[in-house]
């Protein structure tokens, strides 16, 4: 539907899903912006330096990665690996809007300012990080993350921030999928 669409980097196949199977179906759901150049190699999402640091801090809270269902907003590397614009964006919320209605998340964790305000455009990313609210858009709640980008990581207070997010975040969702 967009021109990131039809370019394909190297001869790969520029859209990245999701971490999963839909018919796996896992009760949590995790969106970022967009894949990066190692997300498109390996066609699944957060695979490269940011997707490491986030499963470090998953693997700390013992939490599965198989356990989430990760996607995110815009389905294809941008050019640079820049910020993908409101046009990327609009193109692919019917993906987006899809893969919620089949998933039907418990509640979904945003990494990064690009996720959130899709699904918050109301709300202030950074007034909102480390907090469970509910969606402006989608009958959900949203718990911002900051993204675990290593520029961002590179700050020790993001690092710290990041890292007390990650740890609420794995505890939720240990209380979600371990039965009782």
């Amino acid at each position: 539907m967009c021109p990131l669409g039809h370019n394909k980097p190297e001869g790969k196949d520029p859209h990245v899903f999701s971490n999963l199977d839909l018919l796996q179906l896992p009760n949590i759901m995790v969106v970022g912006q967009n894949p990066g150049w190692n997300e498109v190699l390996q066609g699944t999402p957060f695979v490269g330096e940011a997707g490491r640091n986030f499963d470090k801090e998953l693997e700390k809270g013992s939490v599965d990665r198989s356990s989430l269902y990760i996607t995110n907003i815009v389905k294809c590397h941008t050019p640079g690996n820049a910020k993908p614009d409101d046009n990327n964006i609009n193109m692919c919320k019917s993906y987006l809007n899809l893969e919620i209605g089949i998933i039907k998340p418990k509640f979904i964790a945003t990494l990064g300012s690009v996720a959130f305000k899709t699904l918050c455009p109301d709300m202030n990313y950074n007034d909102n990080i480390g907090k469970l609210v509910n969606s402006t858009v989608f009958p959900y709640k949203i718990f911002a993350i900051l993204h675990p980008s290593p520029l961002n990581l590179a700050d020790p207070a993001r690092r710290k921030k990041f890292v007390k997010c990650m740890n609420y975040f794995t505890r939720m969702v240990q209380y979600i999928i371990t039965p009782f």
